[in-house]
């Protein structure tokens, strides 16, 4: 039991799954889409990679992290906050 071309080309395109010879090179996938939704873990993506890979993908989402927090009177989402964490980690004199 085949899948339609349609099913193929769109598993392909959103699942790199079930692509046609031609585009199965990691090089050529690539191209499809602007992240690969499938390296690595999501909590280390950059939010952009994580948006994106959510909305397009349905992976890396995370319903806690995409909550509104308020900290000092300041709202930021959750996921946004861990990111900014990541990316500037504290100086160990300092804890």
């Amino acid at each position: 039991d085949r899948c339609s071309e349609a099913k193929q080309k769109w598993c392909c395109t959103h699942r790199r799954q079930f692509c046609p010879e031609a585009l199965r090179s990691a090089t050529i996938l690539t191209t499809l889409a602007p992240f690969d939704c499938r390296a690595g873990h999501p909590y280390n993506w950059r939010p952009e990679q994580r948006s994106w890979c959510c909305e397009h993908r349905h992976l890396g989402c995370s319903q806690a992290c995409n909550a509104d927090c308020v900290i000092n009177g300041v709202s930021a989402k959750c996921s946004d906050r861990i990111a900014w964490a990541r990316d500037h980690p504290a100086d160990p004199k300092d804890l």
